[in-house]
């Protein structure tokens, strides 16, 4: 009989599907990104609403090869350990901040991950996923409260996807554990 999969695995699966990182910034994210970014170079965005559309669907073209560029700067080098996917990090960051403000956080989210989650690894990726992140607004001159509140929304979205992932593993352990009590005790009628 093997063993079960984690929440962790589990989530593994049921979020590593995106293609990449464009599956984290939703359009409106994408958009106001671009917005943010040609406000920084000093277009003024005024004037016709058809004509700075335009623009800015231009612009949004721009942005998104260079976040899959930008993705693709993070690609692991095959040395050493496994480096952990982009989804992987942002996973470990979901559930750390889940915990955050009880004692000892860190481990009662490796916990709550199940195998292969750790202590130092859900530390380690959560710090990286929010450095990560500020790196990338920071280099398109997106402001700092913006990049907080992007990143605070795929924080807690997957925090909600997590939750909902792990009644969905609570409510299946309880089954297979009824299951397996009510096949044990089976009526002395019912073996002839």
């Amino acid at each position: 009989m093997t063993a079960a999969p984690s929440l962790l695995e589990r989530a593994i699966v049921a979020l590593d599907a995106p293609s990449g990182i464009l599956d984290f910034f939703r359009p409106d994210v994408v958009r106001q990104m671009t917005v943010e970014m040609l406000k920084a170079q000093g277009c003024a965005l005024t004037g016709d609403a058809a004509t700075v559309e335009r623009l800015i669907g231009h612009e949004m073209i721009l942005v998104t090869e260079w976040l899959l560029q930008w993705e693709q700067s993070f690609t692991p080098k095959r040395r050493g350990r496994p480096e952990l996917s982009f989804v992987q990090r942002a996973i470990y960051a979901a559930a750390l901040y889940r915990f955050a403000g009880q004692p000892n956080a860190a481990a009662q989210a490796a916990r709550w991950l199940g195998s292969p989650a750790t202590k130092s690894r859900v530390e380690k990726s959560g710090k990286l996923f929010l450095r990560t992140m500020s790196i990338a607004f920071a280099s398109r001159a997106i402001p700092k409260e913006r990049a907080l509140q992007a990143t605070a929304e795929i924080v807690l979205g997957l925090q909600q996807e997590l939750d909902r992932l792990a009644n969905g593993l609570a409510i299946e352990r309880t089954d297979q554990a009824l299951r397996r009590k009510s096949a044990r005790f089976v009526p002395f009628s019912a073996l002839h």
